[in-house]
Parts: structure tokens; C-alpha cells; sequence
């Protein structure tokens, strides 16, 4: 009897250990595994085995592309002209440790650092060139913007 109830808690802890130390990670997730609170390891798609105890799971990111709700911004353009211009942004993250060890919110940041940059852009040309010339404005807004997220983990994949 005592035998019996020695192989069930045995077997329960086995099972128990096993998913702690066996992740099935999704294909469009990556997860951000801390040993003892400190980065440890990136895990990508499939079956990843951590250590029990030692190491966890401390951020489940999603990698596919993200779209930011469309941002209005006022600017005035280089002969004066009050514009109001409407943007949105795709990206997708690259890197989740750098995303998420640092910046605490990436969405509200990648909508304040367009914000900035739309507007000094608009503030360079004039009125008509604006309107006729979108692509090259959108290339270099989109320039822009990945020079200044580089640091964040994301890709920025569209602006328009």
C-alpha cells in the first residue's frame, strides 16, 4: 500500500517536472527565458527544454507585424501652411530582448517618435511638393524611423 501511493506521488512530481522543463513555443512567438533573473535565452519556435527551478519564462512575444492605430498629427509646412496628416505605421519585432529590457511601453513610444519625426519632415517642404511627392516622404519618414527604433528590437515595415 505504502509502495502504491510512493509510485503515484512519483509519478505525479515526474509529470510535474516535465512540464516545467518541456516549452512548445508557437511559431509566431518568441519567448524571453530569465536563469535567476538574468537573460538567459531566446526561444524560438518548437520544443525548447529549460531547466526547472533555475530558469522561466518571463515574456511571451509576439513577432508578427503589429499595426499602430492611425495617428493624427498637425504640422505646418515650409511656407506656412497648417497641415493636418494622418499616419500609420507597421512593424515587427526582431528583437524581443531589446524590446523588452529596454522600453516599457513600444507602442505609445514608436507613436511619439513618428509624431516628431512627420512633423519635422512636413516642416521641410512646401505645401505642393507634399502632395505630389508622397513616396520619397514616406521613404524617409521610414528612414528615419528605423534609425531611431534600432535600439527598441522592432523593424519598422511601413509608414505611410
Amino acid at each position: 500500500m505504502d509502495a502504491q501511493i510512493a509510485a503515484i506521488v512519483l509519478v505525479v512530481l515526474l509529470v510535474t517536472l516535465s512540464f516545467m522543463t518541456i516549452k512548445i513555443v508557437p511559431q509566431s512567438e518568441k519567448y524571453v527565458v530569465e536563469r535567476l533573473g538574468k537573460l538567459h535565452a531566446i526561444l524560438g519556435p518548437g520544443l525548447n527544454v529549460i531547466v526547472p527551478f533555475i530558469d522561466s519564462v518571463k515574456h511571451k512575444i509576439s513577432i508578427l507585424e503589429r499595426q499602430l492605430p492611425s495617428i493624427e498629427q498637425d504640422a505646418i509646412s515650409k511656407d506656412n501652411v497648417l497641415i493636418k496628416a494622418s499616419i500609420v505605421v507597421f512593424y515587427r519585432i526582431v528583437s524581443p530582448e531589446n524590446t523588452v529590457y529596454r522600453i516599457s511601453n513600444i507602442d505609445a513610444a514608436v507613436a511619439t517618435t513618428v509624431a516628431g519625426i512627420v512633423r519635422s519632415e512636413l516642416g521641410k517642404i512646401d505645401l505642393d511638393e507634399m502632395q505630389s511627392n508622397r513616396g520619397p516622404l514616406n521613404a524617409s519618414i521610414k528612414l528615419q524611423l528605423a534609425d531611431a527604433t534600432d535600439d527598441w528590437g522592432i523593424e519598422v515595415t511601413r509608414a505611410e
